[in-house]
């Protein structure tokens, strides 16, 4: 998963957008991450995304078999990688990549 879309929407105030298409946004914690270890020019969506966590909107899953993330990486990157375990793990409907 990449966090560019995220980063696109945050940097036209329309985040928001995601709710309208989706009933759950679920980050891997990778992601997550990488989103809040922006430089100090983007610190207004980190706390952005900070809050639309502390609030529910935005749901972390952090791997429960990271040993398996690890020793994929490479082929992908974590944030991708988190997504596919997630959706294996749990059976979710559908997952995007992007």
């Amino acid at each position: 998963m990449r966090t560019s879309p995220i980063i696109g929407l945050l940097s036209i105030g329309r985040l928001s957008l995601l709710w309208e298409l989706f009933d759950e946004i679920i980050l891997p914690d990778a992601v997550f991450r990488e989103l809040c270890a922006g430089s100090s020019v983007h610190q207004k969506g980190i706390i952005e995304i900070k809050e639309y966590v502390s609030k529910g909107y935005l749901k972390i899953y952090k791997v429960k078999n990271a040993a398996v993330v690890k020793s994929m990486y490479g082929k992908l990157h974590f944030g991708e990688l988190e997504v596919i375990h997630k959706h294996m793990s749990r059976r979710t409907g559908f997952c995007i990549l992007q």
